[in-house]
């Protein structure tokens, strides 16, 4: 198709290295690597070679990790959130031990952890309207080293669910952590209140 006439024109591809295809190899190639949604990630991959952009993934949006790992593009969705995501982390660790020192501390902390969500979010939106160029890149570079291996992976996709559940579950013992020491501080004071002399 002329999509594929186009990406390969673009000279980003095996070619170079491994000798001359013909369209229809390029593009049966290109179609293996991705396996599904081929003729989307196609016209995005024309998109980028013609005007250097493309529209935003929604997949990569609204599946995150999972998507991205899926797709076999989950070290390139870890380098965009790891900052966001760890200083999410600390902030959620720092609310949990506070709540037993400092309960009102707990608030600050819980501020600055609304505000790191409203980042994560920004961030996410951000790598789901890049996803398509990092995606191309991608499959670039698996043509470059002659690896015409299906990205799709339903064994990909389960690991990342599983680490995806293993840090959800982290955060809710953060949140309940800080929600007992919160609790049990406001019980504190109110004991103290109540024992001490009128």
């Amino acid at each position: 198709s002329g999509n594929v006439e186009n990406f390969d024109s673009a000279g980003k591809t095996e070619s170079r290295n491994q000798g001359s295809f013909s369209a229809a190899d390029q593009a049966s190639r290109i179609r293996q690597i991705i396996g599904k949604n081929e003729d989307y990630y196609l016209e995005q991959f024309d998109r980028i070679h013609r005007e250097g952009r493309s529209r935003i993934n929604w997949a990569s949006f609204f599946f995150s990790l999972l998507h991205a790992g899926y797709r076999g593009v989950w070290r390139e969705w870890v380098k965009k959130m790891a900052l966001p995501l760890g200083v999410e982390f600390g902030c959620m660790m720092l609310t949990a031990i506070m709540s037993f020192i400092q309960p009102m501390a707990t608030v600050i902390f819980g501020i600055i952890a609304m505000g790191v969500s409203v980042w994560i979010i920004i961030a996410q939106i951000l790598f789901a309207g890049k996803f398509n160029q990092v995606y191309m890149q991608h499959v670039e570079q698996k043509l470059a080293q002659g690896d015409l291996s299906a990205d799709p992976s339903v064994k990909r996709l389960i690991i990342t669910g599983l680490i995806w559940g293993v840090i959800v579950a982290i955060q809710r013992v953060f949140i309940s952590a800080a929600a007992m020491g919160g609790i049990l501080g406001g019980l504190t004071l109110s004991l103290i209140h109540i024992s001490e002399p009128t």
